[in-house]
C-alpha cells in the first residue's frame, strides 16, 4: 500500500521562504558578480543550488509497505527497511520531538529528514513530512526511525509486528 507524505504547514512556509530567498540571493549575486568578476559570487550561487536541491532530491515523498519491506520514497536514493527486523510500531507526539537537536539534516526545508537526538526518545533517522503524523519504528539494535504517513493509523496496524 502506497501511504502519501504530505507537507505540514511549517514546512510549507519554510519551503516557501527559503525558496524565495535563495532565488533573490542567486539573483543579487548573478548581478554583483556582472559588475564585479568576483568568482566568490558564483561560489556563493553553486553552494546555494547545492544546498536547495540536494534537500529537493533527498526529501521523503510517499513510503509504500510491501509484504517483506517499508520503502521510503524520495527523488533519489529510496531506502528500504525489512519488516521483519521491526520491533515496536508507535503513534508519537509533536510534544516528544521538540527538545532536541539534529546531528545533519533538514528542519523544513521539502521536510524534516536525517539524523536527529530528542531527549525523550533518543538518536533517530528522521524521514518525516508532517509532525503531527509521526511515527517511530523500533527495530532490533536499538535503530529508530521516524515516518510520517498520510494516515498514521492505518499505517501503524499494517506494518506493527
Amino acid at each position: 500500500m502506497v501511504y502519501k507524505a504530505p507537507l505540514d504547514g511549517m514546512a510549507k512556509v519554510v519551503t516557501v521562504s527559503v525558496t524565495l530567498m535563495f532565488a533573490a540571493s542567486t539573483f543579487l549575486l548573478v548581478a554583483s558578480y556582472s559588475t564585479s568578476k568576483h568568482i566568490a559570487d558564483l561560489l556563493s550561487v553553486a553552494l546555494i543550488f547545492c544546498i536547495y536541491f540536494g534537500a529537493c532530491l533527498f526529501r521523503p515523498v510517499k513510503y509504500v509497505v510491501g509484504p517483506e519491506a517499508i520503502v521510503i520514497r524520495r527523488p533519489i536514493s529510496n531506502i528500504t527497511i525489512k519488516r521483519s527486523h521491526i520491533v515496536s510500531v508507535e503513534r508519537i507526539e509533536n510534544s516528544l520531538t521538540p527538545m532536541g537537536f539534529r546531528l545533519f539534516g533538514v528542519g523544513g526545508l521539502f521536510g524534516y529528514f536525517g539524523k536527529f537526538v530528542y531527549y525523550k526518545i533518543g538518536s533517530v533517522d528522521l524521514y518525516s513530512t508532517n509532525k503531527s503524523n509521526q511515527v517511530l519504528i523500533r527495530f532490533s539494535g536499538h535503530k529508530q526511525i521516524v515516518l510520517s504517513p498520510e494516515n498514521p493509523e492505518q499505517f501503524i496496524r499494517q506494518i506493527a509486528p
